[in-house]
């Protein structure tokens, strides 16, 4: 025979009812400000502005711009038309995600900002991956690519211990006067401040720069 429940049994019952529709609450709210984040990244890897998706979508841009804000939760065949619009498909959102909600973040190329545009064939360009500032330290990370006709060196300024790597072709580094020559693959620990000239060889050349800046 069921026993009946103590009269402290039903009260903790009673409270967690609402604590556990909090939850769900918030779990939800969460939920929907990630889909919205990853909806706005999209959107701009594929450069295309709040009202260009709005109305490739049958949305307004309030709507859509409520949707990547996480204000509005959107339903799943209105987040169907706007992947479609993005040229993305349902799952592959939802992949992306998860993959942010566990705390992993895709930096995509185009996320990066450019502190150096290349303005010509005959230029640098310069992108930020991160810089993150620990105390009164800061580190920031960069990917380089010099074109082999380069009117001129591109610059590197490492104001403490740096981190130089070759991703593809071959570099010339001018470090305290002396030039180091790289070949993809290759890697530069600096030890001391400096202010690094770069100069492709043997076609473009891409490196990644991890150096303390001021």
């Amino acid at each position: 025979m069921q026993q009946p429940l103590s009269p402290s049994g039903n009260s903790r019952a009673k409270d967690e009812a609402p604590a556990d529709q909090e939850q769900h609450a918030a779990d939800q709210a969460s939920l929907g400000r990630s889909v919205g984040e990853t909806i706005k990244q999209i959107r701009i890897r594929r450069g295309l502005t709040l009202t260009d998706l709005a109305r490739a979508s049958d949305i307004s841009p309030g709507m859509l711009s409520r949707v990547e804000n996480g204000r509005t939760a959107a339903s799943l065949s209105l987040l169907d038309r706007i992947c479609v619009s993005l040229g993305a498909d349902l799952a592959g959102m939802f992949r992306e995600v998860e993959v942010a909600r566990r705390g992993i973040r895709v930096i995509r190329l185009s996320d990066m900002p450019l502190v150096k545009s290349r303005r010509s064939l005959r230029a640098a360009e310069i992108r930020r991956i991160a810089q993150t500032t620990l105390g009164a330290v800061s580190m920031e990370a960069l990917r380089v690519t010099v074109a082999a006709d380069a009117r001129a060196p591109a610059k590197l300024d490492c104001a403490g211990r740096g981190l130089i790597y070759l991703l593809s072709g071959q570099a010339e580094l001018t470090v305290d006067g002396v030039a180091v020559v790289m070949g993809a693959g290759d890697a530069l620990d600096i030890s001391v401040p400096a202010i690094l000239p770069v100069r492709a060889i043997s076609g473009d050349a891409t490196l990644l720069s991890f150096a303390l800046v001021e």
